[in-house]
């Protein structure tokens, strides 16, 4: 739902002459940024719901983004979306990638690059990363990785997106994502009261 809002909020020009066609999922149009905020929300509510255990609810939750992240890519491959620049057919390493017009084309190959990567890093980092942390550390560093990844990877994409002071919306969402991922890195570190010494009663 989360990922459809978003979606109709960045296209509102046309779904405002089209109101109709907001409930029709079958039609397409999902952004990932949408589904991000809607499942930080969910999991602010199940931690408020279990007696304020939101960072623990975080970090059961933080085995869902290696997945999260690989079905975003790999469904984006496989429909056209979120593809690299067009290359000449004379460069080896160009892949024919489908865009969002239907035609394939060699491409620079970002989604099963992204996808492979984010296998490699996001994966080694949660197999390596054995020992206990502090509560709501482990889903701050996993977003934050995640997050980083998806920065530099939506700089190499060349599909349309609308952009925001010359810079594409999926961008904007990606910067944003590395900033609340910082903030529950940083939720993680817990400042230590200073203990105040007792002070001597006076006559």
């Amino acid at each position: 739902l989360g990922a459809r809002l978003a979606f109709i909020v960045a296209h509102v020009t046309y779904y405002s002459t089209r109101k109709h066609e907001m409930l029709n999922f079958s039609s397409g149009g999902l952004w990932w940024p949408g589904a991000a905020v809607g499942a930080l929300l969910v999991m602010v509510v199940i931690g408020m719901l279990q007696k304020e255990k939101i960072k623990e609810t975080f970090d059961r939750f933080s085995i869902f983004l290696l997945p999260a992240g690989l079905s975003f890519w790999l469904a984006s491959w496989s429909a056209g979306i979120a593809y690299g620049a067009r290359l000449d057919p004379s460069v080896w390493w160009g892949m024919p990638m489908l865009d969002i017009t239907g035609v394939t084309a060699p491409r620079v190959p970002v989604q099963p690059a992204a996808a492979f990567t984010l296998l490699l890093i996001l994966g080694a980092t949660k197999w390596l990363w054995q020992k206990p942390v502090p509560t709501g550390r482990r889903m701050g560093v996993l977003m934050l990785v995640l997050s980083v990844h998806t920065l530099l990877f939506s700089l190499l994409r060349a599909d349309p997106v609308q952009p925001l002071l010359g810079i594409r919306l999926d961008v904007w969402a990606s910067i944003l994502l590395v900033i609340v991922a910082g903030a529950l890195v940083g939720c993680s570190f817990e400042v230590k009261s200073r203990k105040t010494q007792p002070q001597e009663e006076l006559d």
